[in-house]
């Protein structure tokens, strides 16, 4: 995408390290709270963005890229962002990308805590 932002939790690493075979339903629901959040940054940043056309609104993609690290998952991604060229400038004018993720941020935490039991 040309213009994204991405959100890193710290730490995730560690955890999805430290579950075990049993630990497979912990682990979905880890992945289900950031496929639940990245839709939600997705529609917030459209419902954020400015409409003229409407390409904009249309091109702007959330997707989770998953890292593995010795055949097993390290990090999990959420990236959200649009491919159009302007959208950059439209990001630096009116923002959209940004606040959209810092939004869903804190609930992200709040679910993946729940997840984990804490």
């Amino acid at each position: 995408m040309a213009t994204s932002y991405r959100m890193e939790i710290q730490g995730l690493g560690n955890v999805l390290k430290r579950l075990t075979q049993k630990d497979k339903e912990i682990k979905k629901n880890i992945i289900g709270e950031f496929e639940f959040a990245s839709s939600n940054i997705e529609n917030e940043a459209k419902r954020r963005c400015h409409v003229d056309t409407g390409r904009l609104k249309a091109s702007i993609k959330a997707e989770l890229k998953r890292k593995y690290r010795s055949g097993k998952l390290n990090t999990i991604d959420v990236i959200v962002g649009s491919d159009v060229p302007y959208a950059i400038y439209m990001e630096r004018y009116d923002p959209y990308l940004y606040p959209a993720m810092e939004m869903y941020r804190p609930q992200l935490l709040n679910r993946l805590a729940g997840v984990l039991g804490r």
